[in-house]
């Protein structure tokens, strides 16, 4: 089982740091070979998705025991260059927090949690939490 804590309430802005963590509960004692937490923006709706990968930390995990949660911070940068969230009636822009962790032997692990990302200064302008068309 994957659960994440985001501190704040879920919204930033461009160029702000993300923190938080992910605890995670074994469901074995068998150690994954990769642990990824990253920060990734995407489209949907109509018209060609497209996805970025913007901040990525790697997690070297030792030793694991079936059932016994591991907390892991995190804390991850927010280009200034990216989009911000949008959602309107045919395109969508969406970031998530995401975890992917790489067994050996057995089904991998994916899990994600919405961000709500502002343009750069909105804080400061009292613009809406999420752009609409």
């Amino acid at each position: 089982m994957i659960q994440f804590t985001i501190e704040g309430t879920g919204t930033f802005e461009l160029g702000e740091t993300v923190r938080g963590h992910i605890v995670w509960t074994p469901e074995s004692d068998k150690v994954p070979r990769h642990f990824t937490i990253s920060l990734q923006w995407k489209t949907l709706g109509r018209g060609y998705p497209n996805r970025a990968t913007v901040s990525k930390v790697n997690v070297d995990i030792q030793r694991v025991s079936e059932g016994q949660p591991i907390t892991i911070p995190f804390a991850l940068q927010l280009p200034l260059d990216a989009p911000a969230t949008y959602i309107g009636s045919l395109l969508w822009i969406v970031w998530d927090i995401c975890v992917d962790i790489d067994m050996p032997w057995t089904t991998d692990h994916h899990a994600e949690v919405r961000l709500n990302i502002l343009p750069l200064g909105s804080r400061k302008k009292g613009r809406l939490a999420v752009q609409r068309a």
